[in-house]
């Protein structure tokens, strides 16, 4: 019998008993192992790669529905199933107990009876998003949209319409550098904070820089700018700007806006209008 007769079987099995030692059988050290999008593999990285991902799925399931050979190439055609139930260095974030599923191929080149490179094919991305690691396309669309009209609404100056971003049930403002005063707990207190900010700089900016998204947040660090026309957080109206930046944190419940945190150093923003 060929190598490459049973060679699909045993490879499949070490995924799904992450009997990982077996992959020295299978394949020379220098072994080509290509998967996207991750870094290529040789083959001691190849065997950590499949002890995280069983430790991450240890109930993984693989079905074999085709191969083929055409001289030094092998092709398998397979579906596979699993649920996240464990953290591992491969997918280092908390389990979610949600199964998932994918398919894919490999495509196998041999010399001289081993198989010296491996293209593996498979929707990695959508594997995390039905195991509910990566929130979906469509998710982090809505969230990325949001948080692009809440700082348009900003931007325009409009309480209300900044408000109408958050959620209908709930909606919270956390600024770490203003204390207790810089926790505002609901839609009324968030629409009041805004008033305030607008009426004391009225030419009040955000620059934008990239969103990053998390699981259930959405980051973004920001230029926030303004001129000051009244009292404001202690200090006497100076008529003096302050350009500084920011990161702020917008928490999600699904695709609604819940809560944003904002991150700020209060005694730069002091010395730019204070001019101390």
């Amino acid at each position: 019998m060929s190598p490459q007769a049973s060679f699909f079987s045993r490879f499949g099995d070490i995924w799904q008993t992450g009997k990982v030692e077996i992959v020295d059988d299978l394949f020379p050290s220098d072994v080509k192992y290509h998967l996207a999008p991750f870094p290529d593999m040789d083959r001691d990285g190849l065997k950590q790669f499949i002890a995280g991902f069983h430790q991450a799925f240890p109930d993984f399931a693989l079905t074999i529905h085709e191969e083929t050979t055409d001289g030094d190439t092998t092709t398998t055609r397979w579906s596979c199933t699993g649920t996240f139930t464990a953290e591992s260095a491969l997918v280092p974030v908390a389990p979610t107990g949600q199964k998932t599923d994918a398919s894919g191929g490999h495509f196998i080149h041999w010399r001289d009876g081993r198989a010296v490179e491996v293209w593996h094919h498979g929707d990695w991305l959508g594997w995390l998003q039905r195991c509910g690691v990566v929130p979906s396309l469509q998710v982090r669309a809505a969230r990325e949209r949001i948080v692009r009209e809440h700082i348009d609404a900003e931007n325009r100056h409009d309480p209300d319409a900044t408000v109408a971003t958050f959620s209908r049930a709930k909606a919270s403002y956390d600024i770490p550098a203003f204390g207790e005063a810089g926790q505002v707990p609901d839609h009324d207190a968030v629409r009041e904070l805004f008033v305030g900010m607008f009426s004391v700089f009225p030419d009040f900016h955000i620059v934008s820089g990239p969103l990053r998204h998390g699981d259930d947040h959405v980051a973004v660090e920001v230029r926030l700018s303004g001129t000051q026309h009244a009292d404001w957080a202690g200090i006497p109206s100076t008529g003096r700007s302050f350009d500084t930046r920011v990161a702020a944190l917008y928490d999600f419940e699904g695709e609604e806006l819940v809560r944003e945190n904002v991150y700020l150093d209060f005694g730069e923003i002091a010395r730019q209008l204070t001019g101390t």
